[in-house]
């Protein structure tokens, strides 16, 4: 058992875990601490299980591991199947100078970091993922801020965009799915540009969330890349998995194909018929 500290979050002792020789490192905690141990499982063949205890749990969802009892949970992470499936990495510039992170779920630059960035940690231990909406309903009057926008080698757009969003695996609490077409294994990042600026436009995104609505909203453009580049006019903030970073002045994602072994739910308990991948949501996976 090697706990972590604010100081050293779980990247340390994942190294010392690897230095040892282990194939298998379970993370008890939540998004931010799987996030922090993935960094430096990319590109090994050490296992990562997971036993989520944190407060939304996004990457357990998109894997079909949470919410489940706490027993059940460790006898997955411990004995359960496992998977490759692919890892997003950020490349931050502040005005500190550059450094890189890695993300299992979602990123995004802009006013969506800045609501996470307002909720209380007082809201995210008595209240979990619903802590967000109070903060979220105030974030979505705010407007739109210069950004410019390049997916791989296309021309850059420059727009105004009140969020940029990079989507590894869409799904988060309450049934919404971010993206139709994020997976958790297809080597892609789904891209949201968030540019609503009317009640109407926010609320035709919200039913399309709510309901996996597959036609496109006035307000939002998605769009599937290996690498996005964004470059806001004046620092943002950002979150990857829900950690915030501040004074971002330019951001690139790149998705790493097949880089991250986890332990999935063992093919018969999953309540999905599978063909060829154990990965829950992803492309050879029938509901």
């Amino acid at each position: 058992m090697l706990p972590t500290t604010v100081a050293e979050p779980g990247g340390p002792q994942a190294r010392a875990a690897l230095d040892h020789g282990a194939d298998l490192v379970v993370v008890i905690g939540g998004d931010g601490t799987l996030r922090q141990v993935a960094h430096e499982l990319v590109g090994h063949d050490a296992a990562l299980g997971i036993v989520p205890v944190g407060t939304a749990n996004l990457f357990a969802r998109n894997l079909l591991l949470a919410p489940r009892p706490l027993a059940e949970s460790v006898r997955i992470a411990l004995h359960g199947d496992r998977a490759r499936v692919d890892a997003g990495l950020a490349t931050i510039t502040t005005r500190h100078g550059s450094h890189r992170a890695t993300f299992l779920v979602l990123a995004g630059i802009g006013h969506d970091a800045l609501t996470v960035q307002r909720v209380p940690e007082v809201f995210k231990r008595h209240l979990g993922w619903l802590g967000y909406f109070g903060p979220a309903a105030l974030t979505v009057r705010r407007r739109p801020t210069r950004m410019m926008v390049r997916l791989d080698d296309a021309d850059p757009m420059v727009l105004e965009a009140w969020s940029v969003l990079a989507v590894n695996c869409g799904r988060i609490p309450g049934g919404v799915r971010i993206t139709r077409g994020s997976l958790a294994d297809d080597g892609l990042l789904e891209t949201l540009v968030v540019t609503a600026s009317s009640a109407r436009q926010w609320a035709g995104i919200a039913v399309k969330g709510l309901l996996d609505l597959p036609y496109d909203v006035p307000g939002l453009q998605q769009d599937a890349a290996r690498r996005l580049r964004v470059l806001p006019d004046h620092a943002q903030p950002m979150q990857l998995d829900g950690d915030v970073e501040r004074a971002v002045t330019a951001v690139d994602f790149e998705i790493r194909p097949a880089a991250l072994t986890v332990v999935v739910p063992p093919r018969e308990g999953r309540g999905v018929t599978t063909q060829n991948s154990p990965v829950a949501g992803s492309r050879s996976v029938t509901q």
